[in-house]
């Protein structure tokens, strides 16, 4: 596995860093690519926006991301800035699984999780993304995700906005926006 990471102003960034890696080895050679989006802009048209570019740009990419409190790019804090990290797989393949708990139960997307896992080949590890932890539906989640595989980590962020924000606008996004 290889990771690139750009921490972008506008779309002229984001366009000019995902065609320097669309026409990369990397790019070419990799079974399979992860994009984390991680901003600071709570809205969620631009979180389309980004998001559209990122899947014209790379079509073999898989997005997952959230709105944070703050980035980190190369080992510095960055402020009013989107983080693209792209994550190219060069052996394993990568899947993006997403409940949306308004409209799936907890213990149905609990089911549908643990069935994914225990059907997964040679996993590796397991990235989550979640809104608030105070979430009672998130926290029952994650709670009782116990399978097979004990030893597998799982790691992640929870969605988090800067002090004097809107808490209603704290997303989490994949295929959809949550």
């Amino acid at each position: 596995m290889k990771q690139k990471t750009c921490a972008i102003q506008d779309s002229y960034d984001a366009v000019k860093f995902l065609d320097e890696l669309k026409a990369s080895s990397d790019y070419k050679e990799a079974k399979s690519v992860l994009v984390n989006i991680f901003t600071e802009r709570t809205q969620k048209d631009y979180i389309t926006y980004i998001s559209g570019i990122v899947k014209r740009r790379l079509e073999k990419a898989k997005i997952s991301g959230l709105t944070c409190l703050t980035g980190f790019a190369q080992g510095e804090r960055v402020h009013e800035t989107t983080i693209l990290t792209v994550l190219f797989f060069f052996k394993s393949e990568i899947e993006v699984l997403e409940y949306d708990f308004s409209k799936t139960p907890v213990e149905k997307a609990k089911e549908s999780l643990l069935e994914r896992l225990n059907a997964a080949g040679e996993l590796r590890g397991i990235q989550v993304y979640t809104t608030p932890m105070k979430n009672n539906g998130t926290n029952d989640f994650l709670s009782t995700v116990n399978f097979k595989h004990d030893d597998i980590p799982i790691f992640g962020a929870g969605a988090g906005y800067e002090s004097g924000g809107n808490s209603k606008n704290l997303y989490v996004f994949g295929n959809e926006i949550y």
